[in-house]
């Protein structure tokens, strides 16, 4: 045995014996060495569990002097993490009480993966697996596209492999990618006799759902492109939709797709209501799969201001559900619905105008405030800000307060905007660390995002959509 080797023995050791006096199962230990490490002395490994309690947990240690590292990851199923080094990223494959060890170099992170340790056959054959089927690991180069209450997400690579080919030819190609990606795994598997059964059963999701996800994106997206009919979706009764690795992204992905694919072919726009979809969801699933969309559906629906409608199902999975790592996921979506919901309170508001002038939200008490988050650079903004205007001077004449919030960073382009477009009401500026702290008490997450405040100040009902003869209507009804 060598020293190195010795070392990494020693080392592994150590772990396995970490590992084993830890009183909860859910845990894995991830450890390693990077060599000719010169200016960049942290390591991350990013463990993704929104899907199970809303979290997006990252781990981050510094290198030794010797470049080793080590990590204690808590983990519930077998799933991708992600580790990153400088601006390297390489997916592992992790087990519930696994212990792997990594061998690298700073110079070529990714490519110069070698691997011991109990979860060491899995990692082998997951990197030859993805070497061969590469994972977009940038999530802002993905397109998006909206089918029913489902965003489907698909890679440039993918994107442009369903614009070069047409219905039965896109097919094959889909056939024939699964079919080599089964035979690259079966063929390793021989020559990889640790590779664990939770590790097989994975990387048989990753295949199958990986496929079945695109083919049902290709028959929505480009149904009218390529004239595809009913009958191309066919394909999914033969694709089960229980399975036990609901660790895994693609089989979570194409179950929140089937369900909406599902709900849409009811032919009912209510059919395609979350509570409806979580009602959908229990004729067709059981066990954690099951448990996993009605969290979702609960969270979409709370996220959607649609709280009395989502609220039943709240609380008869709060009463039913057997999995508690979903519970935290659903209170923190209620609670969040709750403090935003029509009742309550709205966060007090101090800032500069044009002028310099201190405006502040809570000295329009008495009034109703139509409470607008915004900034130049975004285009739907101000296509909803243009749209507003022909109702906003009536509005104004019946006391009517428009409060916008701007997220601009620079003060001359928002300033310049406001002119050129000739938007009336208050205009403040929310820039910096202001700014941030106020998109965390709005909880505004995407932009443009409005509030409607009754005359005590607190949060009023919103109308379904944005049609701004609906936002007139209600504004007068709360202002008479």
């Amino acid at each position: 045995m060598t020293k190195k080797q010795d070392k990494h023995f020693f080392f592994l050791l150590c772990c396995l014996l970490c590992v084993s006096t830890l009183t909860a199962q859910h845990r894995a230990f991830v450890a390693g060495q990077i060599s000719n490490v010169h200016l960049i002395k942290q390591i991350d490994l990013q463990v993704n569990q929104k899907y199970l309690n809303n979290d997006h947990a990252v781990y981050s240690t510094d290198l030794d002097d010797d470049g080793t590292f080590a990590f204690e990851i808590e983990l519930y199923e077998p799933q991708f993490v992600t580790m990153v080094y400088s601006r390297n990223k390489a997916l592992l494959y992790v087990e519930p009480n696994d212990t792997l060890f990594i061998d690298s170099d700073a110079n070529s992170f990714q490519y110069a993966l070698q691997f011991s340790g109990k979860g060491a056959d899995n990692n082998r054959l997951v990197k030859e697996y993805l070497a061969a089927n590469p994972r977009e690991m940038n999530p802002f180069k993905m397109v998006q596209f909206r089918q029913g209450t489902f965003w489907y997400a698909n890679s440039p690579e993918m994107e442009r492999l369903m614009m070069m080919y047409a219905g039965p030819s896109f097919i094959q190609q889909m056939d024939k990618r699964k079919l080599e990606a089964q035979t690259l795994v079966q063929m390793r598997l021989r020559e990889l006799p640790n590779v664990s059964q939770d590790c097989r059963d994975f990387l048989n999701t990753e295949i199958n759902y990986n496929y079945a996800y695109h083919r049902m994106l290709y028959g929505h997206v480009y149904k009218n492109r390529y004239q595809l009919t009913a009958s191309y979706f066919d394909f999914l009764d033969e694709i089960p939709i229980q399975n036990a690795s609901t660790g895994n992204y693609w089989y979570r992905q194409f179950l929140l797709a089937y369900i909406s694919h599902q709900a849409m072919n009811g032919g009912n726009n209510e059919h395609q209501s979350f509570a409806s979809q979580y009602k959908l969801a229990e004729q067709l699933l059981h066990g954690r799969p099951l448990a996993f969309l009605q969290s979702e559906y609960i969270v979409k629906g709370f996220l959607s201001r649609k709280s009395e409608e989502i609220l039943p199902q709240y609380e008869s999975f709060s009463r039913t559900n057997p999995y508690i790592l979903y519970e935290e996921k659903v209170i923190s979506a209620y609670q969040k619905a709750m403090k935003y919901a029509e009742g309550s309170p709205a966060p007090d508001i101090e800032l500069t105008d044009r002028s310099g002038q201190s405006k502040r939200l809570s000295s329009f008490k008495g009034q109703v405030v139509y409470l607008n988050f915004w900034a130049s650079w975004c285009k739907p903004c101000l296509r909803k800000m243009e749209l507003m205007k022909p109702v906003q001077e009536e509005l104004a004449q019946k006391g009517i307060i428009f409060f916008n919030v701007s997220l601009d960073r620079s003060p001359e382009a928002w300033t310049s905007i406001i002119e050129e477009r000739a938007f009336e009401g208050i205009h403040v500026l929310a820039a910096s660390d202001k700014g941030k702290s106020l998109m965390h008490h709005y909880n505004v997450q995407v932009l443009p995002q409005y509030y409607i405040l009754d005359k005590g100040g607190y949060f009023a009902a919103k109308p379904n959509g944005f049609d701004p003869m609906a936002v007139r209507n209600q504004l007068l009804k709360l202002s008479q």
